[in-house]
């Protein structure tokens, strides 16, 4: 076929933005890890939140549970039953004991493709489903000779940073340019217990709002009540 298998290896990198992630590698073969978990699936090492996914014919993504819950994968027929979390027409991809080793999705075909997890989702279309929370994916797949013709978008790469992981009955919260927390133009990103989220705060990471560029992580902060270690990050999206 003329193509370089290193080359194409070398080029298995998403760009990312505000949630959204693309594939610049049209000749596909590329797997992409992300780490299945709540609030929302993030990828390894930025830490950035990823909620859409545009890949093309014969890439693959590996989910894999990266936090302390159980999580499968199912897939939805159709975008109003994803955009809702009803899973009653939906199909199993991966039972939690494959996500706990890492579940390898494979996509031959060009599409969109609806992915999510049905933990605790039993006819209930809001929290505590892990689907409600946030744990889905939407994957469109192109046709290689799409993905060749020319195209421009804002999309940047992520900096390489640990996502914030917090302690059992704490959760990852975010606040942008409160003046408390984090400066103007920029979020905040800590942890604070899952009892006594103020309304002012967002329970997502900052990248999961769109903020995905890292800025600076600073620990042991006083504030009012308690000490948090604040990461603070910029959106990487152009307006």
């Amino acid at each position: 076929s003329g193509i370089d298998k290193n080359e194409t290896e070398n080029n298995c990198v998403l760009h990312c933005s505000g949630g959204s992630c693309h594939s610049h590698n049209v000749f596909g073969g590329c797997v992409f890890e992300i780490d299945w978990m709540i609030p929302e699936p993030r990828l390894p090492g930025s830490g950035s939140s990823i909620k859409n996914l545009v890949l093309f014919t014969g890439d693959a993504i590996k989910l894999k549970t990266a936090d302390q819950f159980a999580h499968n994968v199912y897939e939805f027929l159709d975008p109003e039953d994803a955009e809702m979390c009803n899973f009653s027409n939906s199909i199993e991809r991966a039972n939690t004991e494959e996500t706990d080793i890492g579940h390898l999705i494979a996509f031959s075909d060009a599409g969109e493709y609806f992915l999510a997890c049905s933990i605790l989702c039993d006819g209930l279309n809001a929290p505590p489903c892990h689907c409600s929370i946030g744990q889905k994916l939407k994957v469109e797949v192109k046709d290689v000779s799409e993905g060749k013709m020319c195209h421009s978008h804002n999309y940047s790469m992520p900096n390489e940073v640990n996502p914030t992981t917090c302690p059992d009955n704490f959760v990852v919260v975010s606040s942008v340019g409160d003046g408390t927390y984090a400066p103007p133009g920029l979020c905040a990103e800590f942890c604070m217990p899952s009892t006594s989220v103020p309304p002012q705060l967002t329970m997502s990471s900052c990248a999961g709002i769109g903020y995905d560029v890292f800025v600076e992580q600073k620990n042991n902060i006083t504030t009012k009540y308690f000490a948090i270690n604040r990461r603070l990050s910029k959106t990487s999206t152009k307006h």
